[in-house]
């Protein structure tokens, strides 16, 4: 998958299934995604069909579904981002020598996300 790909399928969801003025997948199955279906080890965040839901207000209200960050993970460092109230999808790859276990799949895209692009759209928007 090229980082194109993986940003096509982010907006793909974030436009609720519609891709050309077509309904690619059901926006029910949209929906459905992005609910909190399983609590997870992290106190703050939840699972849907296949999405990890964080939280994240960029305007002080609930976001989608009561979270405002939706992300995807692959495996070995693909991550892919959502931020409905903002109109975003950003998306990494992050390959590591280490493998999937090391951490830093997920802790270096989530920490650019959270420490440096969030807060530089809210500043660009308020």
């Amino acid at each position: 998958m090229r980082g194109r790909d993986l940003l096509k399928l982010g907006q793909l969801y974030l436009q609720n299934g519609v891709w050309d003025n077509q309904q690619i997948v059901p926006a029910d199955w949209i929906d459905a995604s992005f609910n909190p279906w399983t609590k997870t080890d992290w106190p703050t965040s939840r699972y849907g069909f296949q999405w990890w839901l964080y939280p994240y207000s960029p305007s002080g209200g609930t976001g989608k579904a009561s979270f405002g960050l939706l992300a995807a993970s692959g495996f070995g460092g693909q991550k892919l981002f959502i931020v409905p109230e903002l109109d975003l999808v950003g998306g990494f790859f992050v390959g590591t020598s280490e493998g999937y276990d090391c951490g830093i799949s997920d802790t270096v895209p989530e920490a650019v996300m959270y420490n440096y692009i969030l807060p530089s759209i809210r500043e660009r928007t308020e």
